[in-house]
């Protein structure tokens, strides 16, 4: 299901009035279901109804019935009973419902939960003390909750907004947090130390602290105080040397401070050319973010140079995180494909042969050097939506232009290729 286009079908619904009206009748046969239901059976209605209300398959009479259900059965927390951690987020989705004040509830009941740590004091050391699992929920909550700020395909922004005390509130939580457990990571022998599950559970929820700034506390904050904003970089600087980059949050520090702009481009420059994995996937979402905050004209514009490295970066197909990247970069070009220029097209265009022949799946000798197998059905994919992107820049930017060979013959490939994922790659963008 990892491919599974819903934004694709969701559209297909939505314009088309006989399929619209042909889903209708199991909308409502599902809500009478979830009315009627009750534990597991209920929460499982609940959460199909999140899901078709989330692609906006549900009109306004049915999301209003969906609310009313949704908020009908409340646990001890005054939450709807919707295990599924994400769900809390998604009731805020549904319709405004009479009586129900669903944003100031789920506000009041995440600033009323308290941080907890993953680690505990032995013999005067702090050492990992959590089964896998273990999560800060009160950090999880307010990125899923969140309003964003920046709207990336025009699509309406809802969720909770914040005071600036309760942002701060939030943000000396998350720093509580953080000056206890930082002490299980200080080694890279600490940080390899690992939960039965896998990562290291400290590592792992710092990794969403970029999220958590840009979200939640740089937009609401109103710092005046230099030392606020100085104990924000230390901390950012901190967490770079234990190996944890909250790049991305870049830009939306530049809505309160400026003249760090010129800082913020060198270093991600640095870290987009660098091999470190995370290093390159904060650089890459951070000018994705920075693109966008720039044309609302709220953040000085994006530096070229960082444009330039990453469309480098993409055409000699370097390999960190590499599909995360050709997925980033094609939502920024068909995003803002004024940010690119020909030359810059150009060399994508040039790449596209080179992209085909090393992520290729018939097994020849000239396909023997490029990527593992295994890796490739996922990297054709992206491709081939980079190469769909850049047909809609020569539309967009070029009209005049002819279409590269390159581009036309995979649009071709895509068209003929057997995997779904990279069948419908080339034309996933048309009318995003």
């Amino acid at each position: 299901m990892d491919n599974f286009p819903s934004k694709r079908v969701s559209k297909t619904i939505l314009s088309s009035p006989e399929i619209a009206s042909t889903i209708q009748e199991p909308i409502e046969w599902l809500l009478i279901r979830a009315g009627s239901e009750s534990a597991v059976g209920w929460r499982r209605a609940m959460l199909r109804l999140l899901n078709l209300s989330s692609w906006g398959l549900l009109n306004n009479p049915q999301a209003v019935k969906a609310t009313q259900l949704a908020w009908s059965r409340k646990g001890t927390n005054g939450l709807p009973e919707l295990t599924n951690l994400n769900a809390i987020g998604y009731v805020l989705r549904f319709a405004d419902a009479p009586g129900i004040d669903a944003v100031n509830v789920v506000k009041q009941f995440i600033l009323s939960l308290k941080p907890t740590t993953a680690t505990k004091d032995l013999n005067g050391k702090r050492v990992l003390a959590v089964d896998g699992g273990w999560r800060q929920q009160f950090i999880h909550e307010c990125i899923v909750v969140t309003r964003q700020i920046v709207s990336f395909h025009g699509e309406p922004l809802t969720g909770v907004e914040w005071t600036a005390d309760e942002s701060n509130a939030l943000y000396d939580k998350a720093l509580t947090w953080w000056e206890v457990d930082k002490a299980a990571i200080q080694t890279e022998e600490q940080r390899k130390s690992a939960s039965p599950f896998g990562e290291n559970p400290v590592i792992s929820e710092a990794s969403r602290l970029d999220d958590f700034f840009r979200l939640v506390v740089l937009p609401y904050s109103q710092w005046t105080d230099t030392t606020q904003w100085n104990r924000l970089f230390k901390w950012i600087i901190e967490m770079r040397t234990l190996a944890v980059f909250a790049t991305s949050c870049y830009p939306y520090i530049l809505l309160q401070r400026p003249t760090e702009s010129e800082r913020f481009a060198t270093e991600m420059l640095s870290d987009l050319d660098s091999s470190n994995e995370a290093a390159v996937v904060g650089a890459a979402e951070g000018i994705r973010y920075w693109a966008h905050l720039a044309a609302s004209r709220r953040i000085p514009v994006l530096d070229a140079n960082l444009v330039d490295a990453f469309v480098q970066r993409i055409a000699l197909r370097r390999m960190g995180r590499i599909e995360y990247c050709l997925s980033i970069f094609t939502h920024l070009l068909n995003e803002k494909p004024e940010l690119f220029n020909i030359d810059q097209i150009s060399l994508l265009v040039s790449s596209l042969e080179p992209w085909n022949q090393s992520t290729s799946l018939i097994d020849t000798a000239i396909s023997q050097d490029g990527f593992p197998m295994a890796k490739r059905p996922t990297l054709r994919s992206r491709v081939g939506g980079l190469a769909g992107a850049i047909q809609r820049w020569y539309r967009i930017v070029a009209p005049t232009a002819c279409i590269p060979r390159h581009v036309v013959a995979w649009e071709m490939a895509c068209a003929k290729d057997p995997l779904p994922e990279v069948h419908r790659s080339f034309n996933e963008w048309e009318n995003p």
